[in-house]
């Protein structure tokens, strides 16, 4: 099923996961709803690769699903949309999101989040598994763990709700190819070696579903050519435009050591330990240690600070707003000409984008006119530029407070799906 209209996207990501009575994917159908009303006619999430079957394609069943930062997680945007921990059927799970969007009308985008965040929630036993493959043989045999989950699909009548598949999120990112910083970490040869095991993954796929798409996944727009598949038939960059604006919070706690001297402290309680978040993992494998950084930022805010933070916040945004707009263009500008360099024939996608708020607590950029201004302008843009999915923000599931920001969603999806593109998009 090639795509052939325009995918509003809320991004759910944990939607597999479902621990009821805390998760709130629970009901599906009520769910389905409130995203329609919204103006959203597809969703992204995580595909369950490697936790719906093993590595030998048979059902794994009931597994352990776990808190990522025992503690802390309540406190952070989506690391607590579950319910904690419980146990969780990832394939009986699957079945019943499709059902659900097949009765409302409703695509799916799957991808795999394993290796930068899902394992996170994973028992060890399972990590064990998926840590033991050898990271040249990744996107083969995660290809094969998405054709078997598509095998699933297929046997249930259920494929024509899939939108498109990626292997991995963020491909060009993941930690076993040099993680973000990959051109500095590993040499061209390394990073070709990926893209060419990334390409012969999706060639298998191509040639198993050929009525499918299957994409590539970028952290950015500024994604290293030499990690481009060049058979991608779609290509999802994600655009962070605008999370510049809480580098006056989390420059210095995120990216370096923390600091209690920092201005930022007034915000911040910093009697409590950095160390309690890694802790809070003991005895599982290691998150990223900027993640460590931001789970223990925003987890400690000083609820009587959160006010003048949130005003400082939205002040940022509306007097330096042409600054984020001039990042937005700048991305898509990049992705037009990588595109038209690399991958020619495929369509673009963003279904990540704007910032990622961390905190549960802070409200602004649902309240603030010039965040959906912003929002709204980078929609009419990525449409005018033959965009055939797009995602308001990351921030856009049932799990986060934005959504009951429903006019705002709802006029940012009107405006994409209404904006014609400026040129016929290249076929995929």
């Amino acid at each position: 099923m090639r795509l052939t209209e325009k995918l509003s996207v809320s991004f759910w990501i944990w939607a597999l996961q479902d621990l009821p009575p805390g998760g709130c994917y629970h009901d599906l159908d009520a769910r389905m709803r409130e995203l329609r009303a919204r103006g959203f006619n597809c969703i992204a999430c995580d595909s369950g690769a490697g936790l719906a079957f093993d590595l030998e394609g048979r059902p794994r069943g009931a597994i352990e699903v776990l808190e990522p930062f025992p503690g802390f997680s309540r406190k952070i945007r989506q690391q607590f949309a579950v319910g904690g921990a419980g146990q969780c059927d990832y394939r009986a799970r699957l079945l019943e999101l499709f059902r659900a969007a097949k009765r409302h009308g409703v695509k799916i985008i799957l991808s795999s989040f394993y290796y930068l965040h899902s394992y996170w929630y994973a028992a060890e036993t399972v990590n064990d598994e998926l840590f033991a493959i050898p990271p040249h043989e990744r996107f083969r045999r995660f290809a094969g763990l998405l054709a078997r989950i598509l095998e699933e699909l297929g046997a249930h009548d259920l494929l024509s709700q899939l939108a498109f598949a990626e292997i991995f999120n963020e491909a060009d990112g993941l930690p076993f190819v040099g993680g973000y910083d990959n051109v500095l970490n590993y040499p061209a040869a390394e990073r070709r070696r990926f893209r060419e095991e990334h390409e012969e993954a999706l060639a298998e796929l191509g040639r198993r579903y050929p009525e499918l798409t299957f994409a590539y996944s970028s952290a950015t727009p500024f994604t290293d050519p030499e990690l481009m598949p060049r058979n991608a038939a779609l290509w999802n960059f994600h655009s962070y435009y605008c999370w510049p604006v809480y580098d006056l919070l989390e420059r210095g706690w995120v990216s370096q050591k923390p600091d209690c001297g920092a201005p930022e402290a007034r915000f911040v309680d910093v009697e409590q330990p950095f160390d309690a978040v890694r802790d809070s993992r003991a005895g599982r494998r290691k998150a990223a240690e900027d993640w460590y950084r931001r789970v223990w930022l925003y987890a400690n805010l000083r609820p009587e600070r959160l006010p003048e933070l949130d005003a400082l916040l939205a002040g940022e945004l509306t007097e330096h707003e042409n600054f984020y707009r001039g990042r937005a263009d700048e991305a898509l500008a990049r992705a037009l000409e990588l595109r038209r360099r690399y991958l020619p024939e495929a369509r673009l996608a963003m279904t990540e984008g704007a910032t990622y708020c961390g905190a549960e607590a802070l409200g602004w950029e649902e309240r603030s006119v010039a965040y959906w201004r912003l929002v709204n302008y980078v929609a009419e843009c990525f449409a005018r530029s033959g965009g055939i999915a797009w995602a308001p923000r990351t921030n856009s599931g049932c799990d986060d407070p934005g959504w009951q920001a429903v006019e705002e969603l709802r006029e940012a999806n009107r405006i994409f799906q209404e904006t014609l593109p400026e040129r016929i998009p290249e076929k995929n």
